[in-house]
């Protein structure tokens, strides 16, 4: 139409009288439609009539081009003017009526046929009674003996068709606000959301094959080009978004074709109805019960040996350990198929379902099996035992620089992210018409499972928590348990152990009641597993909170060590030694002070702690503040120290040897060491006594509960006789 309007005939450019112009249009338009060009013929005799507007046979031919492509009501009005301007053509009359008759209002065109066959004589009456003797034949099918069986059938679905068909016709002039007010809803919303029907499966399947019966019956083969025509309005391999020109037209192409296709079939089912179309194919109703019953044990048998079929199958792809594809199998299985079967075609349903579903989840609680040898850090065992991924940022694609394998497309399409959401869907869809408990904690479960492949922890467990009460509400113990491992898997990824151990806890409950002695021991040891990784927890909690008070305390000891100090705590002292009433820091900076520091004293709890180290003397006993002693010698020493609480935590540090004792202040403290070059006596009155060393030693830290004496002894290998005079030069 466009490319007639740019590019001109010939004979267009020379100089016609509008006359002869308008006679040409029309005449173009007539050849067009003989070659069934209804759209080049149309647009012709719209030249011709701008040209006059009067011309009866322009309007003749422009109503039947639009009667040809399904514009009825356009035709019936162009063949109406035609009429009033020539009353006398009796083929003007007969497009009136087939214009009527197409619309699928018989009566009228029944009236306006019997008055113009009154009206005119001769060889043009014959038009109007084969057109009366048409419409008689047509209220016969619609009204005949087929009508009375159907009333009789579907007399109970009469007044929802009246009430749906007075509601679509009704025209409300109120203005919308209104409309909303008065039915209680929100009268702010300008743009509404559009609700979505929800129909059962079992529904959609009824009308998909109740539309290809229909297409059978009145086109006979040419049914599976109109559900072609069907599937190509959404079919992106034809209506691609890339062409922007092309698609538009395509599309609306695509959809006028089909809408033409729909009223004609809508016309066709208007003259002769569906019951009637039955009726004629087979006018015995005993043999037509006959061929419905003999359809309905065939579909039994076909659905039984397909129930045994899928029953194999599933049993072998567990026996091979296919979980992934057994999982996609019963999906579909129960998705597609089962749900379209009702009890007369399906008799022992509720047993197949429950079956079904019991062995996939036999499948899965498979995978829960104790392995040969851990292997892998400590904190990774849950994670092994659990099937979890270690570790998600290794599986991400390291940016590299001139390596196109490495690089992301900013707008690419994520295809993991649709198909999880697809199957979300696919799953709430059956949510909504699931009937048994089972069928609904089976398809929770799949969303649970659904989510935390996507890393969507909470979303797993309410999920999965509510799968567990349709679990108990069936009396099923292993989709309980299998829902119970999924919130156990979400909290593991999130390394909350203590969460995870509540959980396998509960799961350890349904194992007793599933008697199962290899679950119990799978989950015994992932508690095993995770009481270590809660302790190994703990631990490092209670260091890190010891090293931040010592740094803590070390400081303060540090800024008041000069404060507090009196002349007799330094009598007897060699120099660089200090006692403040907290902290004692004995320090032994003078190069001939060779030997052994030892002291005794008394505090207010007692611990047990061993600690050996090598150092240039050895030193033992017993104190409740810090000491600190540099000496040149080698030694061996074990502190000890008698409590009644938890033993204290060894560590080793090179070049240090570090007794911390956290207990409460006593009276009295003593330290004494012996050495085999020189021995040293001193009493000092503090609180913690801290002993180090310049070489390899190990640091013993005793959190043990308050007691009323604490002691510790050393002993060194080297003689005492040189420490002792030694010691005596320098007190003088």
């Amino acid at each position: 139409m466009f490319a007639l309007q740019a590019v001109k005939q010939p004979w267009e450019k020379l100089a016609w009288s509008p006359e002869h112009e308008q006679k040409i249009y029309r005449d173009w338009g007539l050849f067009y439609m003989h070659k069934q060009q209804l759209n080049i013929a149309q647009y012709y005799c719209d030249k011709s009539l701008q040209i006059k507007e009067d011309d009866d046979k322009a309007l003749y031919y422009r109503s039947i081009c639009k009667r040809n492509v399904a514009q009825t009501e356009q035709a019936l009005k162009d063949a109406r003017v035609a009429g009033d301007i020539n009353d006398l053509s009796a083929p003007i009359k007969i497009e009136v009526c087939n214009a009527l008759y197409e619309m699928n209002q018989f009566e009228k065109c029944k009236v306006e046929a019997y008055d113009y066959s009154c009206k005119y004589k001769g060889k043009n009456v014959n038009a109007f009674k084969n057109r009366l003797h048409v419409i008689d034949q047509n209220f016969k099918d619609c009204l005949g003996d087929t009508l009375g069986p159907f009333l009789l059938k579907n007399e109970r679905n009469f007044p929802k068709v009246l009430a749906q068909i007075a509601k679509d016709n009704f025209v409300d002039t109120r203005p919308l606000w209104k409309t909303l007010r008065d039915e209680g809803k929100c009268d702010v919303l300008s743009i509404l959301e559009l609700e979505e029907i929800l129909l059962h499966p079992r529904e959609v399947a009824r009308r998909a094959r109740a539309f290809k019966v229909f297409n059978q019956i009145y086109l006979n083969k040419s049914w599976q080009d109109v559900l072609f025509l069907k599937e190509l309005r959404e079919d992106q391999n034809l209506l691609m978004p890339q062409f922007r020109e092309s698609t538009p037209y395509l599309r609306r192409l695509v959809h006028n074709t089909y809408d033409i296709s729909k009223k004609y079939l809508k016309m066709l089912h208007a003259r002769s109805p569906l019951y009637n179309e039955n009726m004629r194919r087979c006018p015995n109703k005993a043999v037509w019960d006959k061929h419905h019953e003999a359809h309905l044990y065939r579909v039994q048998y076909e659905t039984r040996r397909r129930m045994i079929t899928a029953q194999k199958e599933i049993l072998q792809l567990r026996e091979s350990g296919k979980i992934r594809k057994l999982a996609r199998y019963i999906e579909e299985l129960m998705g597609d198929y089962v749900v379209l079967k009702t009890h007369r075609v399906m008799p022992w349903k509720y047993e197949f379902v429950c079956e079904v579903y019991n062995v996939l989840a036999l499948a899965y609680a498979d995978r829960y099996q104790i392995p040969a040898r851990l292997n892998g850090q400590l904190k990774d065992h849950i994670f092994y035992l659990l099937e979890l991924p270690v570790n998600k940022g290794k599986d991400q694609i390291q940016f590299v620089f001139g390596d196109k394998s490495t690089y992301q497309e900013p707008d690419a399409i994520d295809h993991t992210f649709i198909a999880y959401r697809n199957f979300l869907s696919r799953l709430e869809k059956r949510m909504r018409f699931a009937k048994y408990a089972i069928e609904k904690c089976y398809l929770l479960h799949e969303m649970a499972n659904a989510h935390l492949r996507q890393r969507r922890f909470d979303m797993c467990c309410s999920m999965a928590r509510k799968a567990i009460i349709e679990a108990r509400a069936s009396h099923s113990h292993l989709w309980s348990f299998l829902s119970t491992m999924l919130v156990c898997k979400s909290h593991a990824t999130l390394h909350k152990t203590e969460l995870v151990r509540e959980a396998l806890d509960e799961a350890l409950q349904l194992t007793v009641m599933l008697k199962s002695p290899y679950l119990h021991a799978f989950i015994e040891l992932c508690l095993a597993v995770n009481e270590e990784e809660l302790s190994v927890k703990k631990r490092s909690q209670s260091i890190d909170l010891g090293s931040r008070r010592k740094s803590k305390a070390s400081f303060n000891s540090q800024s008041s060590q000069f404060s507090y100090g009196s002349y007799e705590a330094y009598e007897g002292m060699p120099f660089g030694e200090h006692i403040s009433g907290t902290t004692t820091m004995t320090t032994a900076s003078d190069p001939t002070k060779i030997g052994t520091a030892t002291g005794t004293g008394t505090a207010s709890r007692t611990g047990t702690g061993t600690a050996t180290g090598t150092a240039t003397g050895t030193a033992t006993g017993t104190a409740t503040g810090t000491a600190t002693g540099t000496t040149t010698g080698t030694a061996t020493g074990t502190p000890q120290s008698s409590a009644k609480s938890v033993p204290s935590t060894l560590t080793g540090t090179s070049g240090t040897t570090v007794t911390t004792d956290t207990s409460a202040p006593s009276e009295k403290s003593s330290k004494k060491g012996k050495g085999k070059k020189g021995k040293e006596k001193g009493k000092k009155k503090s609180d913690p006594s801290t002993l180090t060393g310049t070489s390899e030693t190990t640091a013993t830290t005793d959190t043990s509960a308050p007691s009323e004496k604490s002691s510790k002894k050393g002993k060194g290998k080297k003689g005492k006789k040189k420490g002792k005079k030694k010691g005596k030069k320098k007190r003088k």
